[in-house]
């Protein structure tokens, strides 16, 4: 139904929509941040379009794990004690009450992974490309279904149409090899 949806918003907005990217797209908030320096969610295709347009790619599933979690595969990027004053997780909301919202990417600029990412966990995910071939659309780290604690460091979840509307996915881009 999303799909549907968006091919019809699609065609009507003539991409002169705030909340219609592309066909079949259908992203919630896109022209509205809770601040300046929160994570921008964009689809699949947009972090691909941005990636190229600085002359990047996205990392794959295993490069980002290995920036996050480092050689000792932390659980989290602080350790493996789970820790909900590291990461923007506020558990579910209660009945009836707005979900939560993103907050700033340096709201936790003190806690670093091995490798100096920051905002890996928590907030919004990351669009990784999935070197196992098992889904189309994947993302890491950042948003979880049911428990704070699930917000790990090696989480790879699938994208489904219905995701759009409820999770807040962006891009960390990576320079390719040999183009440093």
């Amino acid at each position: 139904m999303n799909k549907d949806l968006g091919d019809i918003l699609g065609v009507v907005d003539q991409a002169n929509s705030s909340t219609v990217s592309a066909p079949s797209d259908i992203v919630v908030g896109l022209n509205q941040l809770p601040c300046a320096n929160c994570p921008a969610p964009m689809t699949r295709h947009e972090a691909e379009l941005y990636c190229s347009s600085q002359n990047k790619r996205l990392p794959t599933d295993l490069e980002w794990e290995l920036a996050v979690r480092g050689v000792d595969g932390r659980v989290y990027p602080w350790g493996n004690q789970f820790d909900d004053k590291r990461a923007n997780v506020p558990g579910l909301p209660e009945k009836g009450q707005p979900s939560p919202s993103l907050k700033p990417v340096d709201a936790y600029k003190n806690e670093l992974s091995p490798f100096g990412l920051i905002d890996t966990v928590g907030n919004a995910g990351d669009w990784v490309e999935d070197e196992t071939g098992s889904y189309e659309r994947v993302y890491m780290g950042a948003t979880y279904r049911f428990n704070p604690e699930d917000a790990t460091a090696f989480r790879i979840l699938p994208v489904t149409d219905s995701d759009y509307l409820v999770r807040e996915i962006t891009a960390r881009c990576v320079v390719p090899a040999g183009k440093n």
